[in-house]
């Protein structure tokens, strides 16, 4: 026997999912009701409650037979329609089923189209809700769910299932394991939406004592006719009506029209037609009563057959009587994205087909989405972004790489996998990615692949070591970077890609920076990269640091490193000194300095010129003067002038005048001056062929022996 406190609870959980959240989504526009009365314009009716109403609702919502669900506004339809008392419609949940072998129940219920039905359990078993499933049937005809069905848990116990039918439903055949500690079934038959709506008449009696009884949520079901509880129309003589609109658009399954309690009465209300309407006031259908049965009957429960088309209003009429009934209902839900007691509030959009219960909790949630609005996002570490919609745990377990209930924690360094229960391959030098194991960054040497396991031959490198070590490691590289291990000789480089200077001793150098180890012969500086001079004597070696030739120079140079020629004049064809250059014993002719390199001027006299200034110092050629014998005396005749005054010695040539004939002689001058130099010319040759002839003829007269006196015979 289950304990007051447990019963409470069950009761509660079982009826009011979503209670607390609900009722503050409900509590706009509370006033201070009339009994049985509850909610916005105290238009809902809490008579349903075995508690006294209290403005919220239902008391401690524990519903009486008959009804359940939010607020106890659903009609259940497993209690609704006489039928006899068992264990699962009883409306209490302590009563369940015991027997381990039972596997099957069928639920009768109310002939009526389904909609949903809910399934409770035994809390205190060990039975899985999960292991329940159903068929509907009408008579032993399997019915089909025409928008397809779905379920989802309101309690480990208590589980929602939605099944619309087209047709009618007469049982549901509950089968499975969890059936052994079936407790209750309650089958959803709507509420009534068109409690204390909006409404409109053609005229009223004037016996009426008001104008609220068609859909004032009151039901004489004994007595005679109550005007205070009951509509009355007006007398006419053509017809009467009264339009009743719905504050919403809604899905209505059926109505219920309540005749007068008074028998004899009840034909009154014959052939009376009801007519719904959509948004648009196009009719839906229309429902004429026909007289069936003539004498009339206490209620007539009239089905929608457009059960999905949006319901907005309904009209019952007579005519050539007066309209009198006592209530009238219309049984159904929201629409399909709509919830509230009064179907005014908009389900989240988050809610998966946008469907959400009366309370506002969405039925289910998009895939990635939680809570009961579905507002809150699945942690993006859920596999396959679905968690759980109570608490946000990750209902597929989590992605590779994640852990913890809700997958929100990411793996440790050195882990991966689901759950983070694998190790990262021992080959990654750095952490491995958290779903599937791959290396991040480089494996250990001699390995590659994306968890490192293969091992890379030699000689090759790169991620796949599909890249070759240089040709010049004469051992291996590294497997990341390629980077030689050791450089064969004459190499250096990180992949020995440079080549040793070549004036390192036997080709080697510094695997790192280059620098030669000792320079080979022939070669000096910091680096060896400077070659002694080729004129170096000897074995032409020179000193590694400074570069001086050991041996001294080669003939013919001189200097610090030998690579300064001697003049080549000296005298006699002799070296010059290999310190300074200078010729030991002086120049060859034409040349001049301490080393012989300045040529005297070409024009000077027999080629010689001043050791020191290199002037003519012997005077010049003909035809030239100055101290280097550089300006033409051209003008002169026989170009013949002084060195230093560069005068002309015998006069200027026909055309100048002047000491130095620099100047041009005028014509007449020139004439005169030519007559005077041709007189003069010819006066001095005469008298030298004087001179000559008379030296010449003294001295032929003195070598000339006197002839012997030849004897006259």
């Amino acid at each position: 026997m289950k304990g007051p406190l447990q019963i409470r609870h069950i009761k509660l959980i079982h009826w009011t999912i979503g209670l607390i959240i609900s009722m503050s989504l409900d509590s706009y526009q509370q006033e201070d009701c009339p009994d049985k009365f509850f909610g916005p314009e105290c238009r809902f009716k809490c008579n349903f409650c075995q508690q006294q109403c209290s403005p919220d609702g239902c008391g401690k919502n524990i519903c009486v037979r008959g009804y359940f669900g939010y607020l106890c506004q659903y009609r259940d339809l497993a209690t609704h329609w006489g039928a006899p008392i068992t264990i699962y419609n009883d409306g209490d949940e302590t009563t369940c089923q015991t027997n381990n072998s039972v596997t099957r129940a069928s639920i009768p219920m109310m002939i009526m189209r389904l909609s949903f039905f809910i399934v409770t359990i035994d809390s205190s078993s060990d039975a899985n809700i999960d292991d329940i499933t159903f068929e509907p049937f009408q008579g032993n005809s399997v019915q089909q769910c025409f928008s397809g069905n779905y379920s989802y848990k309101l309690t480990s116990f208590s589980k929602y299932f939605k099944c619309a039918t087209i047709n009618n439903v007469t049982s549901i055949l509950l089968s499975g394991k969890g059936v052994s500690r079936l407790c209750t079934v309650t089958i959803s038959g709507g509420r009534n939406l068109a409690i204390k709506q909006r409404y409109n008449y053609s005229s009223i009696s004037r016996n009426a004592e008001g104008d609220k009884g068609a859909v004032d949520g009151e039901i004489p079901l004994t007595g005679s006719f109550n005007p205070k509880t009951c509509f009355q129309a007006g007398e006419t003589s053509v017809f009467s009506n009264i339009y009743v609109f719905m504050n919403t658009l809604v899905f209505i399954d059926y109505l219920i029209v309540y005749n007068r309690p008074d028998v004899i009465n009840r034909v009154k209300l014959t052939g009376f037609q009801l007519t719904t309407y959509d948004q648009a006031h196009g009719v839906l259908f229309i429902f004429n009563e026909g007289s069936r049965p003539p004498e009339g009957a206490a209620n007539y429960t009239i089905f929608n057959p457009w059960p999905t088309n949006y319901f907005a209003m309904f009209k019952l009429a007579q005519s050539y009587k007066e309209l009198q009934f006592c209530e009238v209902e219309a049984w159904g839900d929201c629409a399909s994205g709509d919830y509230g007691l009064d179907c005014t509030k908009k389900c989240s959009l988050k809610c998966k087909d946008t469907y959400c219960e009366v309370s506002g909790k969405c039925v289910d949630c998009l895939d990635g989405f939680w809570a009961v609005d579905c507002t809150e996002a699945c942690s993006s570490g859920c596999a396959g972004k679905v968690c759980n919609q109570e608490d946000g745990n990750c209902t597929q377990g989590c992605e590779a790489g994640f852990y913890s209930p809700n997958c929100t924690q990411a793996c440790p360094v050195g882990k991966y996998s689901f759950d983070c229960k694998e190790n990262c391959p021992e080959n990654c030098v750095d952490d491995c990615s958290p779903d599937e194991g791959q290396c991040h960054g480089r494996c250990s040497n001699e390995y590659f692949g994306d968890s490192c396991e293969k091992k890379c031959p030699s000689g090759m490198y790169g991620l796949d070591c599909s890249s070759t070590c240089s040709a010049h490691c004469p051992l291996n590289c590294t497997r990341d970077e390629g980077l030689c291990l050791m450089c064969e000789t004459g190499y250096y480089g990180q992949k020995c890609e440079y080549i040793c200077n070549e004036g390192c001793l036997d080709n080697k150098c510094h695997q790192g920076n280059g620098s030669c180890y000792a320079c080979g012969p022939k070669y000096f500086s910091s680096d060896c990269s400077q070659a002694c001079s080729k004129s170096c004597g000897g074995s032409g070696q020179c000193d590694v640091i400074d570069g001086q030739c050991l041996s001294g120079c080669m003939d013919g140079y001189h200097g610090f490193y030998c690579t300064e020629a001697c003049s080549g004049h000296c005298k006699g064809k002799m070296t010059c000194n290999v310190q300074d250059g200078k010729c030991p014993d002086g120049c060859e002719k034409g040349f001049v300095g301490a080393e012989c390199d300045i040529e005297c001027p070409k024009n000077c006299q027999n080629g010689m010129c001043d050791l020191l200034n290199a002037s003519c110092t012997n005077g010049c050629i003909p035809g030239y003067g100055d101290m280097n014998c550089t300006t033409n005396c051209t003008n002169c005749m026989e170009e013949l002038c002084e060195q230093v005054s560069l005068n002309c010695i015998n006069g200027c040539k026909k055309g100048f005048i002047g000491d130095d004939c620099m100047s041009a002689a005028s014509t007449t001058n020139n004439e005169a001056e030519a007559n005077s130099s041709s007189t003069s010319i010819i006066v001095i040759c005469i008298a030298l062929f004087i001179l000559i002839t008379l030296a010449l003829a003294f001295l032929l007269r003195k070598k000339t022996p006197v002839p012997a006196t030849i004897p006259v015979e």
